[in-house]
This record gives structure tokens, sequence and C-alpha cells, in this order.
């Protein structure tokens, strides 16, 4: 009786251990099968052929024998090395869907996998081999991501500015590129051809050379033998404005103001630039610019400059006039110039004297004025 026990005892042991790899090599058939991962999968309208390999992703399975078929013709077959193979593919596999960017073909691929074969398939697409990039600048989105702004050439702005190209074939050389100009509704003008440089990719822009409002449509065209790949892009050409103006006191009680922080601050400190002052004697009331910040008087003659509040034309006027530190007396409605100079930081904008202490009571005495202030980018 104790051994046909201890006999019913193994039987179960061994089935039980016999199940159990059962299930393992389930396992392993069901999440380790045969895939296809391929390192290239773009065709660039400037190539002639891709060279990729597809990587069967199997650690317990072996793939043998691979033949590689579209539209029913085979056009690559060998064998698998390591699970892996290596082909290269022709562009009259797309046959006329070769020539266009939304051109795909869909290949089937017959892998021996354990001495069976499985069809696989993957899909091979054209794409642009050509970009073109503006400048941009910084931004952040409604959830305070940082973004890419596209920004125009702007107006009145000598300073060249530069938009990028590329030209990325995967196998492609000896690459022209062509770069055409329409302005507004005019039709494009050659500008020149060259060979393609991967030092020298910029093409260059003055907005002075335009007007507010012009509308540039720029065009790259990239050759390769017959081939041939377009890019367009178009950009309004527009003004390097100030921001929206704020108004600000400074007074005997808080006489320092951070002009970048829109901020009272102690006259101290390495940020304030702008200082209240007053000689009660002499019936004055006036500003002084400390850390590196100076004015420059509006005259009548450039009314039409403070209006237009455009930065390039500000800057253009500040340096062709006479920039002061100190404005001992200040009155209603008299414009300035600022300049602002922190470490290579520099500022231009506009001051506008909007009121002074009529009463003359010395220790009431203020300043307000609106203003605005802008750090200036050469690249704008």
């Amino acid at each position: 009786m104790k051994k046909d026990f201890l006999k019913y005892i193994l039987v179960m042991f061994l089935a039980v251990s016999f199940a159990s790899c059962e299930d393992d090599d389930d396992k392993e058939i069901y999440y380790d099968s045969a895939v296809l991962s391929l390192s290239e999968t773009e065709f660039t309208i400037l190539d002639s052929e891709l060279a990729t390999e597809i990587d069967f992703m199997s650690t317990t399975k072996t793939v043998t024998n691979v033949s590689i078929e579209v539209d029913g013709n085979e056009i690559s077959s060998g064998t698998a090395t390591g699970n892996k193979y290596s082909f290269t593919l022709d562009r009259s596999n797309f046959g006329v869907a070769g020539d266009t960017l939304d051109g795909s073909f869909r290949a089937y691929v017959y892998a021996t996998v354990d001495g069976k074969v499985k069809e696989m398939y993957t899909t091979f697409e054209m794409v642009p081999a050509t970009s073109l990039r503006i400048p941009f600048v910084e931004d952040v989105d409604e959830d305070g991501e940082g973004i890419e702004v596209d920004e125009p050439i702007y107006e009145l702005s000598d300073v060249v500015k530069n938009f990028t190209y590329k030209v990325s074939p995967k196998t492609a050389t000896d690459i022209a590129v062509t770069a055409s100009l329409k302005l507004n509704s005019e039709e494009y003008t050659e500008l020149w051809t060259k060979d393609y440089d991967s030092e020298d990719l910029d093409w260059s822009f003055m907005g002075s050379d335009y007007t507010k409002g012009d509308t540039l449509n720029l065009m790259l065209i990239a050759k390769v033998g017959t081939f041939v790949d377009t890019v367009t892009s178009s950009i309004i050409v527009s003004e390097y404005l100030l921001g929206a103006t704020s108004s600000i006191q400074v007074d005997v009680d808080m006489p320092g103001y951070d002009l970048v922080g829109d901020s009272v601050i102690d006259i101290a400190e390495t940020a304030c630039n702008i200082k209240f002052t007053h000689d009660y004697a002499n019936l004055e009331q006036g500003i002084t610019g400390l850390n590196s910040t100076s004015f420059v008087l509006v005259d009548a003659a450039d009314e039409d400059l403070m209006a237009a509040t455009n930065l390039p034309l500000l800057k253009s006027a500040f340096d062709a006039g006479t920039a002061v530190m100190v404005l001992d007396n200040v009155v209603a409605d008299e414009k300035y110039i600022v300049k602002y100079t922190k470490g290579a930081d520099i500022y231009y904008g506009i001051i506008v004297i909007t009121e002074t202490n009529q009463v003359r009571d010395g220790d009431m005495d203020f300043v307000m004025m609106d203003y605005a202030l802008e750090m200036y980018d050469e690249q704008q």
C-alpha cells in the first residue's frame, strides 16, 4: 500500500513538471515569434537605391531562407545570418510611384522560420530629401511647454538674416541646388545655382530690401541627375515692434525702478536702471539712468518714430542721437529713446513722460511715465 502511494506521488510530480514545461514553451512561442524590424524604410526622392537590413527579432527561433516580393515579383532572395538579412532596394521597385513624394509600396517577406515558411510584409515610402527652415524664436504654448515660433524678416532692419536649408538623401551625391524667389504675385526669379555644400547652408536676406507687407515666396530645388526635389516656403515682411507699454511712477519714497523686471527696486541694486531725482529749490524733477542706462530726446520730427515703436528704427535713431544719462527736469509729453546694457544683452525702448508734481511740495514730488523696453536681437 505504501509503495503504491509513493508511485502515485511520483507520477503526479512528473505530470505536473511536464505540463509546466509545455506551458513555458507555449509562452516562448507566443512572445518570441519572428517579426520584422528594418533599418531603413524611407526612400528619398533623390536616391536611386536604398540599402536596408531586416532583423527578425527572435532569440529562440532560427530564420534561414528569405525571399522578398513586390507585386508578385521576387526582388531579392538569400540566406539570413544571425536572424538578419540585408538587401538593396531599387527605385524601379516603386514603379510610377517612384516619381512622387506620396509614393509607397508594400513588400512581402517570406522567411523560413524553424523550417516553416512565414509570410510577413512591410511598407516602403518615398520622402523628401530637402528642407528649408526660416528663422525662429522660442515661445511657450498654453501648457508652458517650449515651442518654435516662426518669425518674419523685419522691415527696416539691415541685419542679414539666414534661412537654413538642408539636402539629406540616403546615398546620393553630386547634388546641385537652385534658389529662386517670388515677390508677392510676381514670377519666380532664379537667384543662384551651386553644388551642395553641407558647410554652407545659409540663404541670406535683409528686411530693408523689402517693404512692409511684402510676401516672399522661397523655392529651393535640389537635383541629382534626373531626380528633382523641390521645397517652398513663404513669409510676410512685418515690423520688429516693441511690446505693450507699462505705466509707472518714481518718487521721493520709491525712487528706483527696474525697467526689465517692471518693478520698484532699491537704487543700490544692480538691476535698477531708473532713479528719480528732484531739486525743490530750482523746481526740477527728473530721472537719472543707472547701470549703463541712457536716453536720447525725440524731437517733433521723429513723432512718427515713437508711434511706430519699430525697434530697429528706434535703435538707429538712438545711435544717431546725443545720449545722456541725466535728465534734470522733465515735463509731460516729452519722449525719449532709452538704451540699457546688461552684460552682453542690450535693450532699447521708449519713455514718454505723462505727469510730474505741479503742486511743488518737495516731499510729494514724482515723475510718471509710460515705457516699453525690449532686448534687441541682432538676428531678428
